[in-house]
């Protein structure tokens, strides 16, 4: 998933792509000095403008091994049966983008991602125009613009999120932090993160969320041993004991049909 990163950015640097690192990805690299363990996709954002440039990239992307999806395209292996982590309910999925403007998967491994999140502006006085529908984050001021996603929009999605929309003084202008990436190629990279890093991801994810690692939804189960030394000893001991059932049940048909063998 780091590789994904780097080459991914790598483009969009070339291009003099504007993006940010976002949501997931930006929390990991401000709380856990890297990407997040269990997360399975890097997180960008960009302008919604932006999204028809990073589209026109298409072959640039597949001549270092990656597949870039617009909002145009069907995305074969996305139809699938999905569980959304806030709503706690399962869905299927389509085959279109909604959230993302630009999906990008390795051409060998589609199991892993990068999701490019589209943001627009709304003035103070669209925000007061259609506030049922705009998802206006805590202490707004009622003065600064709001940079929204999807997320924070009604009319683009079912269920708004935390986060859906940030003061505009939280994301620009960005700014260039050294990160850890740890893949191997360029471990610590210059990538553009909000201007207010730590207002930015409260917003989204709680002032909590900055120190304390919570895991949602059915990683809860799949992963956490990332961050509980005892889960991490229940699941070897359970991993031990699945190991040791197959090799006696396999040791036992081999005896068996051994035992079959001198019979006859």
């Amino acid at each position: 998933m780091s590789l994904l990163l780097t080459k991914t950015s790598r483009i969009l640097k070339r291009h003099k792509v504007e993006y940010w690192l976002d949501k997931g990805t930006l929390l990991g690299v401000h709380r856990d000095d890297g990407l997040i363990p269990w997360e399975y996709d890097v997180d960008f954002g960009v302008m919604n403008a932006t999204c028809a440039k990073i589209s026109a990239l298409k072959r640039e992307f597949e001549a270092v091994g990656l597949l870039a999806y617009d909002r145009q395209d069907n995305i074969p292996h996305k139809g699938k049966l999905t569980y959304d982590t806030e709503n706690h309910e399962f869905y299927w999925s389509d085959p279109r983008l909604h959230d993302p403007c630009i999906r990008i998967y390795d051409k060998t491994d589609v199991g892993t991602w990068v999701d490019i999140y589209w943001y627009v502006e709304l003035t103070p006085k669209e925000v007061a125009a259609d506030r049922k529908n705009v998802l206006v984050p805590p202490d707004y001021d009622e003065k600064d613009n709001l940079v929204c996603c999807s997320e924070g929009l009604q009319t683009h999605t079912e269920h708004m999120c935390c986060g859906g929309c940030v003061p505009h003084k939280s994301l620009f202008p960005l700014q260039r932090k050294y990160v850890n990436i740890h893949d191997g190629i360029e471990p610590v990279q210059e990538q553009p993160v909000p201007a207010a890093v730590a207002q930015f991801l409260s917003i989204q994810y709680g002032k909590s969320a900055l120190t304390s690692r919570v895991i949602k939804g059915w990683k809860s189960v799949v992963c956490a041993y990332w961050t509980s030394p005892v889960l991490f000893m229940m699941y070897l001991i359970l991993l031990s004991g699945v190991l040791i059932t197959l090799a006696i049940t396999c040791r036992r048909i081999c005896s068996t049909g051994n035992l079959k063998r001198q019979k006859l």
